[in-house]
């Protein structure tokens, strides 16, 4: 059964609605949203005794085991409401803790996981492991909760403090010995792209953004966003469909900024067109580039748009190089057609070929380190930047 309180004035159907999402995501038999409304939170219970009574109801006519409340609790809060309505409640970061230790799948990931799971315990062992004993698992049960139920507060202090140390081991590289459905994965998803002109990208899809996510879970999966900020072009995905999209986007936004990753060109998609009714189609900002895109993922309508803003990105970090290639350079000369985007080609008296190809500094590098290359091959020395091509409607 899931909580929701109109605590601000906010619109409480989207935030329940991704509530809804983020239970789904995490297993769970959603049975119904319990509503409510108040000035400010109870301190007892948070959600007040009338509306624990009414909790406590539903619970014995639904059978309902799980409360997930969205908002987050103090541990008396918790322990309270628990009491209160005679089943187990989870607030907004227990659940989606209990979503990261279900996705996460690499060392760090699963590090980052403990990492939070456990300063998130650390405040809650005055309630005791009763609720764990059996070991059954279950929705907010998982991960250290399960092998760590004889520990006291000491003890999580100390491995804290251990993968604190293991976490900064990766990231700086020091010589210390150490041994993606919303939130689909922690670990970024990586797939190629061909695009044209002999050109290959990479996409990679990271972990999702809700809002309100509480602040420490925030520091503590940011390194599972590295990815972002090492990218070199922003998809900044928008349901269309919302109407609190531009809040949605002003709260990843502070996200970019937060892991230094603000200043790295985006592009806007509004996604979910086949919802909001709008048509595909693409915007550019003062400088002539895409900066905006609406299409939809789920009917492919506008699909196509993206794929040519991709193309027209990747061409303004290609350059166009003018090679003098000798007749024993056939090899050399083979490989330019099979790896690289040749723009034109004429025999010179020599018995060589003049060839001009696009590449990127990424392929120009490879180049200069094949055993048939030779510097004096390049005429141009400064291969000029290139102007985009081609257009979105």
């Amino acid at each position: 059964m899931l909580v929701q309180l109109r605590l601000d004035g906010r619109n409480v159907d989207e935030d329940a609605e991704e509530l809804r999402l983020l239970a789904l995501s995490a297993g769970a038999d959603v049975r119904g949203t319990i509503f409510g409304s108040r000035q400010i939170p109870d301190a007892a219970t948070f959600v007040g005794k009338g509306k624990a009574e009414e909790i406590r109801e539903a619970v014995a006519r639904e059978q309902t085991d799980l409360i997930v409340v969205n908002h987050e609790l103090s541990p008396a809060q918790e322990r309270n409401l628990e009491k209160l309505v005679g089943c187990r409640v989870l607030d907004r970061t227990g659940l989606i803790l209990d979503i990261f230790a279900q996705r996460a799948r690499s060392h760090e990931g699963k590090l980052q996981v403990e990492l939070a799971q456990l300063e998130h315990l650390a405040t809650r062992l005055v309630r005791g492991w009763t609720h764990l004993e059996r070991q059954k698992g279950g929705i907010g049960l998982r991960g250290p909760g399960e092998t760590q139920l004889e520990v006291d507060r000491r003890l999580i202090r100390d491995r804290i403090k251990k993968l604190h140390e293991r976490l900064f081991n990766h990231l700086t590289g020091a010589g210390v010995y150490a041994a993606d459905q919303l939130f689909a994965t922690l670990d970024p998803t990586m797939r190629r792209l061909e695009l044209s002109g002999n050109a290959n990208i990479i996409l990679t899809d990271t972990v999702g953004f809700v809002r309100h996510l509480p602040h420490d879970l925030v520091e503590a999966f940011k390194s599972t966003l590295e990815e972002v900020a090492e990218a070199n072009l922003l998809l900044h995905v928008v349901d269309a469909s919302s109407s609190e999209r531009i809040e949605q986007m002003q709260q990843v936004n502070i996200v970019l900024t937060e892991i230094a990753a603000s200043e790295i060109p985006q592009i806007v998609i509004f996604n979910k067109i086949d919802l909001s009714g709008e048509a595909p189609h693409s915007e550019r900002d003062a400088a002539g580039r895409i900066a905006r895109i609406w299409l939809s993922a789920r009917t492919g309508q506008g699909v196509e748009l993206l794929r040519d803003a991709l193309s027209e990105h990747y061409r303004r970090t290609r350059q166009l190089l003018r090679l003098h290639l000798p007749p024993a350079a056939g090899r050399l000369r083979a490989l330019l057609y099979e790896r690289f985007d040749v723009r034109g080609e004429e025999q010179i008296e020599s018995g060589g070929w003049r060839i001009d190809v696009e590449l990127d500094a990424a392929k120009l590098e490879w180049l200069q380190r094949q055993a048939e290359f030779d510097p004096s091959f390049i005429v141009q020395e400064k291969p000029r930047v290139l102007a985009p091509t081609g257009s979105c409607p």
